[in-house]
């Protein structure tokens, strides 16, 4: 019982994240997005693909501020309706999954990407926000910037110049943040990473 107390107190003296943090969130999320136009045969809207994971992660960021609750309520939200669209294009997904494995093949060139891409883009916004805003871990974010960097070049697709800078931004803005505990509570403690989620769990919960 005094740990759970514990907890929600220091849940409750947070400090929110700043606009610095959601500058940082678009950051890696658009340095992944802005490979897709580097692939020449790749056929979809992406003003309103770059869009919507914006729109994800403001209304993330804005949660956030508000409160932990609210947060993991809306990124419940947003998941729910993820896997909802999922499901219901899972024709078209798996048909234009198909054409871009014939696509690196070189057995066809060109393929409509719209419905992925809108899908890619949610994901990517979802996951890159709870990992870096709940859960505290950089990890992963870091080596999947750092491989689609890498490897691009091998599968023919050469990143850009602003998806390069936007990904070192990202890399090194959220080491900082979480080596200098920003995202400590304002009574100097900090949960484990290890049990972060368990706990974050258990406080919407209660």
């Amino acid at each position: 019982m005094t740990q759970r107390m514990e907890i929600g107190v220091c849940r409750e003296q947070s400090a929110p994240p700043t606009v610095w943090h959601l500058l940082f969130l678009l950051s890696g999320v658009y340095s992944i997005l802005l490979l897709l136009p580097s692939v020449s045969g790749l056929v979809f809207s992406a003003g309103w693909i770059y869009l919507c994971a914006g729109v994800i992660c403001v209304i993330l960021w804005a949660a956030r501020r508000v409160g932990w609750q609210w947060a993991m309520l809306t990124a419940l939200v947003f998941t729910l309706v993820w896997l909802a669209d999922c499901l219901l294009l899972w024709d078209t997904l798996c048909t234009q999954i198909r054409q871009l494995t014939r696509y690196f093949n070189g057995l066809v060139h060109t393929v409509r990407f719209t419905e992925t891409a809108f899908l890619l883009s949610a994901l990517i916004a979802l996951l890159f926000f709870t990992l870096e805003f709940f859960l505290e871990s950089h990890m992963f974010p870091y080596i999947l910037t750092s491989v689609l960097m890498l490897i691009g070049p091998v599968m023919g697709v050469r990143p850009s110049v602003e998806a390069v800078v936007l990904g070192v931004i990202f890399q090194m803005s959220f080491w900082t943040v979480h080596e200098t505990g920003i995202h400590q509570t304002r009574s100097d403690f900090a949960l484990p990473n290890r049990s972060r989620l368990t706990s974050l769990t258990a406080a919407f919960m209660a």
